[in-house]
């Protein structure tokens, strides 16, 4: 009872004391809570809430910094310079019109790639992969002088054509001659003469003695009584049609091709039209419409022919039709229109033209289509460009712009193959061959790849002619894909007087004593390499995503600290 006494009196001096104080103004007018202890304990949780923000936000900027660092060193890649060969003004003279377009399967080179351009944009960037390649040459198949290459539908048999009277059927991926045949005549050339039915039965060469129709099952040999490169076959190749002036006057012809049986009817043009070639183009699915070429009044035109009575009917005025290419059912066509800055697509079947716009500020100098007809790849002098083939749409512009350019059988690659340098280091030929060779003056096919739907990569890769020619000029002959896309076909020939026999010191090869090459290259190298490339990316994401789990792992720790403190600061208020 005392002290409690005592206590009080001690508290009623305080009070009086500070009351004091207040009255003569040394203190100044507060609430009557500021000296109690809940305002003591909300002063320690202001301030430490303020230390926990001042955490939270350092480690927040520590984390930004980290992750900013490594998304930078992740994606950091070196641009690749462009590389530019001069484009030729005059790349459409008239001079090289009326060559006819060769609408098979496989791709035949012609005198286009001298004047177009090849560039490689400044945001490309460059990537050299290592290619496998074996090199096939037997005297009796490519020896010669090869001229045309084929690829069967299945896949499974590559045909050559010389330009001689030779027919060879070499097994793949073996690489051994099944079967040879003896033309009628020479070959009369690479351009339209030389065609394969779509289902693969027949195999047609024009010559000098008349069309030679190749039954590649049996491997006989029928004639028929013909003698032009300028014929279009049905589908099943029952059928051909073909236009040819007899006696001043243009007729089609439509021949039998079982029983050799030939139909004529002179073609009707429009009134003062006197056309000086005619190319026949694609055919109609039931054979009742040809879409022909023809050149008249400094123009080229598009014409529906009408093989039963030899009418025609204009469609629209075209542009070096050569740069052409045809739809794989062969019921389409796409050729330049009059600018050189469209592409005009024109159905055999409904006799419909369509309007693709390119450019208007370039000239159309390549074009091609992917095996599956989906995607038409457009060079123009300024770069290059994909589309829908079916709509029409662009769909991207092309990290690559080749003069020879082929889409791949599934669309999503762009693919070219070049004479390179002669000994150049690349590819698997320099693996093996090394310094020997670069000694014994091999001449480099250049192979590239960009893809056609995304990515700016382009892909190099070197393979290695070796037959004779190699160290002086070399011409690559025909191009053509394996169906599954694996693998590509290049037949390729030098001059055989600018150097003899090189040695096969840089790739696989069955004999070196002949003059031309039938050059398998396995695509799968560029795969590996985009495969690698995905690997070497995602080792540099692995440290980003580890960053990433440990700055949020710190920051749950963090929140989860903060509300413990929060909770064990209000059980001490309490």
């Amino acid at each position: 009872m005392h002290k409690s006494q005592r206590g009080g009196d001690s508290l009623s001096i305080h009070d009086s004391w500070h009351d004091s104080l207040r009255g003569r103004g040394s203190l100044p007018d507060a609430p009557d809570d500021l000296w109690s202890p809940g305002a003591e304990h909300r002063r320690k949780m202001r301030s430490m809430r303020r230390r926990l923000l001042a955490f939270v936000v350092c480690l927040a900027l520590s984390a930004c910094i980290v992750l900013a660092a490594l998304w930078a060193e992740n994606t950091a890649a070196p641009k690749a310079q462009a590389v530019e060969i001069a484009q030729s003004a005059d790349a459409t003279s008239a001079d090289t019109m009326g060559e006819s377009s060769d609408t098979s399967d496989a791709t035949d080179t012609d005198t286009t790639s001298d004047a177009t351009a090849s560039s490689t944009p400044a945001e490309a960037q460059n990537e050299s992969v290592t290619l496998d390649s074996t090199n096939f040459s037997d005297p009796a198949c490519v020896g010669a002088d090869p001229g045309a290459l084929r690829i069967s539908p299945d896949g499974a048999t590559a045909y050559i054509v010389s330009n001689g009277s030779e027919v060879c059927a070499v097994d793949i991926p073996d690489f051994t001659t099944t079967h040879t045949a003896t033309l009628p005549g020479d070959s009369l050339g690479v351009n339209g003469g030389v065609t394969l039915s779509t289902d693969g039965a027949r195999l047609f060469v024009a010559t000098t003695a008349g069309i030679a129709v190749i039954d590649t099952a049996s491997y006989a040999v029928t004639t028929l009584d013909l003698v032009t490169s300028n014929y279009v076959v049905t589908r099943d190749g029952s059928t051909l049609y073909a236009v040819v002036q007899s006696g001043g006057t243009w007729q089609i012809d439509t021949v039998d091709v079982a029983g050799g049986g030939i139909t004529s009817q002179p073609v009707v043009f429009q009134e003062g039209a006197d056309p000086s070639v005619v190319n026949p183009l694609i055919v109609s699915d039931d054979g009742v419409t040809v879409i022909a070429d023809a050149q008249y009044d400094s123009a080229e035109h598009i014409l529906a022919i009408e093989p039963a009575t030899g009418s025609s009917t204009h469609l629209a005025v075209a542009a070096v039709s050569y740069i052409g290419c045809a739809s794989p059912d062969g019921t389409k066509v796409y050729v330049p229109d009059s600018s050189v800055s469209n592409v005009l697509e024109v159905n055999a079947n409904s006799r419909e033209v369509g309007v693709i716009s390119v450019d208007s500020q370039a000239r159309i100098v390549s074009m091609a289509l992917s095996a599956d007809g989906s995607r038409l790849a457009v060079g123009t002098s300024t770069g290059a460009h994909l589309y829908d083939a079916a709509s029409g749409a662009k769909v991207r512009d092309l990290a690559a712009n080749e003069p020879d350019a082929y889409v791949s059988p599934d669309g999503r690659y762009l693919m070219s193959v070049s004479v390179g340098s002669d000994g150049a280091a690349g590819g698997a030929g320099a693996a093996a061959g090394g310094a020997g060779a670069a000694a014994s003056g091999l001449t480099t096919l250049d192979v590239s790849r960009s893809a056609s739907d995304s990515g700016t990569t382009v892909q190099t890769g070197q393979v290695y002619y070796d037959g004779v020619g190699a160290g002086g000029d070399v011409e690559v002959r025909g191009v053509a894909f394996a169906p599954d896309g694996s693998a590509m076909y290049v037949l390729a020939t030098g001059d055989a007087s600018s150097s003899g026999a090189s040695s096969n010191t840089g790739v696989s090869s069955t004999t070196s004593d002949s003059v031309g090459r039938l050059i398998r290259i396995d695509l799968n190298g560029f795969s590996d390499a985009s495969t690698a490339a995905q690997k070497s990316s995602s080792s540099k994401t692995l440290p980003l995503i580890i960053a990433l789990v440990v700055v949020g792992c710190a920051l749950i720790a963090g929140s989860i600290w903060i509300r413990r403190r929060l909770a064990s600061a209000e059980s001490a208020k309490r």
